[in-house]
């Protein structure tokens, strides 16, 4: 008897969930460089073969990651910016979310110290790289424009809008790459310190 269509898909979305937890996982701990397919393999507990069935390197894995990462970074930025609250509001939000996601996700500490790692690739084309750091910057431009918005309403301090978003994603990456690097270190700012 035949699998229905349901459960093939169930399947490959499970497969491909397992193999980019574990890829991410090595590619954390080890660096992407040094991880093999059949390490991934390994810790998915799955053969090679099937691993190639579903991606043609550990580079595609990774491209697939940073990729999809990076477009739900760029959904959640242009959500907060279409919010019907002030530019104050709107950045209060964003750091209470994204503190949250930080604390309670680690995989997002794994993924923001990845995508950081991008531009030190050799094994990624240039224009790969250029295609990740477009998507990069989007977050950044949208920050920029929430902040110029509060500073136009009076609502957020003076200053270079740009400076202000640059300040804002590093301090987000960096409580990101410190809970990813220094686990017994780590202790959660609150978010009023960031406003």
């Amino acid at each position: 008897m035949a699998r229905n269509t349901t459960k093939n898909t169930e399947m490959r979305d499970a497969r491909l969930k397992s193999i980019k937890k574990a890829a991410l996982t090595l590619f954390a701990s080890k660096g992407v460089a040094a991880t093999k397919i059949q390490d991934i393999a390994k810790a998915a507990d799955m053969s090679q073969g099937l691993i190639y069935h579903y991606y043609a390197s550990k580079e595609a894995i990774y491209l697939e990651m940073v990729h999809e990462s990076l477009d739900k970074i760029i959904s959640a930025v242009m959500s907060l910016k279409a919010m019907p609250l002030s530019a104050a509001e709107k950045i209060k939000f964003g750091i209470r979310g994204l503190l949250d996601t930080i604390e309670d996700g680690e995989d997002f500490s794994q993924i923001s110290h990845l995508i950081m790692q991008t531009v030190f690739m050799d094994m990624l084309s240039e224009d790969e790289k250029s295609k990740i750091n477009q998507k990069r910057e989007i977050p950044y431009l949208e920050m920029e424009a929430i902040i110029a918005q509060g500073q136009h309403d009076g609502t957020l301090c003076e200053g270079d809008a740009k400076e202000l978003a640059i300040l804002f994603w590093v301090t987000i990456n960096g409580l990101s790459l410190v809970k990813a690097t220094t686990l017994d270190y780590y202790v959660q700012p609150k978010a009023e310190t960031l406003y």
